[in-house]
C-alpha cells in the first residue's frame, strides 16, 4: 500500500453474480466477472497483498466490450479497481499514450499500488486502479489544488483526502471532503445538466436541497455542502410528504423551462454514442460504433483493376466478398500507396463494405455537438474535437462528417 492512498469505505456484502452470458467475441468475461479469479490474476502479475476482489458494476456491450468495477481488498485495506476488455482494440496500447502515462504519474502516489495504470495479458485486460480514470480524470487532481474550490476554506476540517462515496467510472464519482460533496462528471452534457438542475432547485421556494456552491466548468466538478440523509420509512405519512415535495416542483416557474417531450428523448440518445477511432495518413477520425461490424488486422486486399482511386480492392471474409475503400481521396487526402494496416467492416443502409486505415484506435463516447447535411463535430470526455464519419455518405462518394482536431 501506498503512504497516504485516497479512501474508499469497506464494500457492503457481495452480491451473486448473474449467471455470465456466452460471447465469443469476449471469451474472458467469466473471468474478468469472478472475483476470486481476478485476485488471483493481479497476484500473479505481481499487485502485492491481494486479499479479495469483489464486483461491483458492470457495463457491458455484446461482442463488442466490458467493463467491471471491483472492490479490492489490498493488505485489509480497501480500493477499486476498473478493469475492461475489449473485442475491437488492443488496449495495451493505451499504456504508451503520452496523456495517459502523464495523468498515471499524477495518480500514482495516492493510488493503492502506485501504478494505478496496468494491463493483464491473460485475461487481456486493462486495469485502472482508483483514482486513475481515464474519463474522468480530474480526480486524479492533487488535494492543494482541490482545497481551493472548497468554500469556505477549511471545509475539508483537516481530512488529508476525500472519501469516495459512490462511483460510476464511464460517468460520474462523488466524494466527500469534511463538510463538503464533490461531483465528478465525465461528459460535458452531463456536468452541464447537474449544474442547470441545482440552480433551478435552489430558485424553487420551499424545497429543501443541498445548494450548488460552485461549479468549475474546467474540471467538470460540482461542489455542494454535506447533508447527512436519513433513510426514509416506508410509511404514508412520508410518502404524503414527497408529494407535496414533487408538488412543489411542478407548480414552480423554474421548472417550465426544463420540460423535455418524448421526441427529445430520442434526439439526446443519438448524439451521444461511441465511436470508434482511427488513424489516417496522419490524421485521426472516428466512425459510430454501431455501423463498425468487425475490425480486421492485416487483410489481404485484392486489387481490382481500373476501378475508381477510392476503391482498394475487395476482401474475402468468411465467404463473403467485401468492397474494402479508401476514404482518403473523399478527404483531399493523397491516395493510398501501402497497404492498410486494418479494415473497419461497416454497415451503410443495405450494404456492408470496408474502410483502409493506418491504425484502429480507440472505442471512445463522443457527443455530437452540431450537424449539417453531411457533417458534424463531436467531443469526447476529455474535451477534444472530432468530426465523424457519416458511413451513409461513404458509398456515394466517401463523403465524411469530419477529421479530429
Amino acid at each position: 500500500m501506498t503512504q497516504n492512498p485516497l479512501l474508499v469505505a469497506e464494500p457492503a456484502e457481495p452480491k451473486p453474480v448473474p449467471p455470465v452470458p456466452a460471447d465469443p467475441a469476449l471469451p474472458q468475461l467469466a473471468r474478468v466477472l469472478d472475483g476470486a479469479a481476478l485476485a488471483g490474476l493481479l497476484g500473479q502479475a505481481g499487485v502485492a497483498g491481494v486479499v479479495e476482489a469483489r464486483p461491483r458494476y458492470l457495463r457491458y456491450k455484446p461482442t463488442n466490450k466490458a467493463l467491471v468495477l471491483h472492490d479490492v481488498c489490498l493488505e485489509g485495506d480497501w480500493t477499486h479497481a476498473v478493469v475492461t476488455i475489449a473485442a475491437r482494440r488492443d488496449l495495451r496500447k493505451l499504456l504508451a499514450r503520452p496523456g495517459l502515462v502523464a495523468l498515471a504519474r499524477r495518480a500514482g502516489p495516492r493510488s493503492a499500488t502506485g501504478v494505478p495504470l496496468m494491463y493483464l495479458e491473460e485475461p487481456r485486460a486493462l486495469v485502472e486502479w482508483y483514482p486513475f480514470n481515464r474519463l474522468l480524470p480530474n480526480l486524479a487532481i492533487e488535494p492543494n489544488a482541490l482545497q481551493r474550490w472548497l468554500p469556505p476554506p477549511g471545509a475539508s476540517q483537516g481530512q488529508p483526502q476525500p472519501e469516495l462515496l459512490t462511483y460510476k467510472p464511464e460517468r460520474r464519482a462523488v466524494c466527500r471532503w469534511g463538510e463538503a460533496v464533490l461531483k465528478f462528471y465525465a461528459r460535458e452534457s452531463d456536468f452541464e445538466q447537474a449544474v442547470g438542475g441545482l440552480l433551478m432547485a435552489g430558485a424553487i421556494a420551499g424545497l429543501a436541497s443541498p445548494p450548488l456552491l460552485r461549479s468549475i466548468p474546467q474540471a467538470r466538478v460540482t461542489v455542494q455542502p454535506f447533508v447527512q440523509a436519513e433513510r426514509i420509512p416506508a410509511s404514508r405519512t412520508w410518502r404524503a410528504r414527497l408529494g407535496e415535495a414533487l408538488a412543489t416542483v411542478h407548480r414552480s416557474s423554474a421548472t417550465s423551462r426544463w420540460v423535455v417531450a418524448p421526441p427529445d428523448h430520442l434526439t439526446e440518445a443519438t448524439r451521444s454514442a461511441e465511436h470508434v477511432t482511427f488513424l489516417l495518413a496522419g490524421q485521426t477520425w472516428a466512425v459510430n460504433a454501431e455501423r463498425v461490424r468487425e475490425v480486421v488486422a492485416a487483410p489481404d486486399i485484392v486489387a481490382v483493376p481500373h476501378a475508381p482511386v477510392t476503391v482498394a480492392g475487395v476482401l474475402g471474409l468468411r465467404g463473403d466478398v467485401v468492397c474494402v475503400l479508401d476514404p482518403g481521396p473523399g478527404l483531399g487526402l493523397a491516395t493510398r500507396t501501402t497497404a492498410p494496416a486494418a479494415v473497419l467492416v461497416v454497415e451503410a443502409g443495405s450494404l456492408t463494405m470496408g474502410l483502409a486505415v493506418d491504425e484502429v484506435l480507440d472505442v471512445v463516447m463522443l457527443e455530437v455537438t452540431s450537424a449539417g447535411s453531411t457533417a458534424a463535430d463531436g467531443i469526447d470526455s476529455l474535451g477534444r474535437l472530432y468530426q465523424v464519419l457519416d458511413v451513409d455518405h461513404v458509398a456515394g462518394g466517401v463523403v465524411l462528417e469530419g477529421r479530429a482536431s
